[in-house]
């Protein structure tokens, strides 16, 4: 709950646990998904042997989660608003991966119809810092270069509308979420 949006294995959960079998951390995890306190994310690839080996990302069904298991701290926000975001685009109905690729830039959410991509999503609580600009906007075009040029868009908490840089909308989360 604590770490919301970041990639997790079975394995590393049964360590911390101290649960003997990776399996059962597997269970577990299976019964709040289904119960729908969590998502899982899995990695995205065409190859579903490829997305179940690599790590996923689990998101609370709902932000009191995180903000009250006492261990938020305030660079931490952004992950609030990502889990907004995921919480949003799931309740729509889509099948929502991350992507990374073999430099390590990610895409906080590819939204797909089946396993077709039709749009990639970043979420930064601001782009105002060019080194945050920066991450955002490489992972995107990355991705776009693999992907083929999809929608790409940029969530901020407090910046302003931007109209298209590079091809990538960038837009408030509030007023994203009014307009979806």
């Amino acid at each position: 709950m604590s770490n919301p949006g970041k990639p997790f294995s079975y394995r590393k959960l049964s360590t911390v646990t101290s649960i003997k079998h990776e399996d059962t951390v597997k269970s577990y995890i299976g019964f709040l998904e289904k119960a729908y306190l969590f998502f899982i994310l899995p990695f995205f690839d065409y190859s579903i042997k490829k997305q179940a080996a690599n790590k996923k990302k689990i998101y609370p069904a709902d932000t009191s989660f995180t903000r009250f298991s006492g261990t938020l701290f305030s660079e931490e926000r952004g992950r609030l608003l990502e889990t907004i975001v995921c919480n949003h685009i799931v309740s729509k109905g889509y099948n929502v991966f991350y992507w990374k690729d073999e430099k390590g830039r990610e895409v906080d959410f590819v939204v797909c119809d089946g396993l077709k991509p039709i749009r990639l999503i970043q979420v930064a609580e601001t782009i105002d810092n060019a080194k945050v600009w920066k991450r955002e906007t490489e992972s995107l075009l990355r991705a776009r270069a693999v992907f083929g040029t999809i929608d790409s868009i940029i969530l901020t908490n407090n910046s302003q509308e931007i109209s298209k840089v590079e091809g990538i909308t960038v837009k408030p989360v509030l007023d994203w979420l009014l307009e979806n």
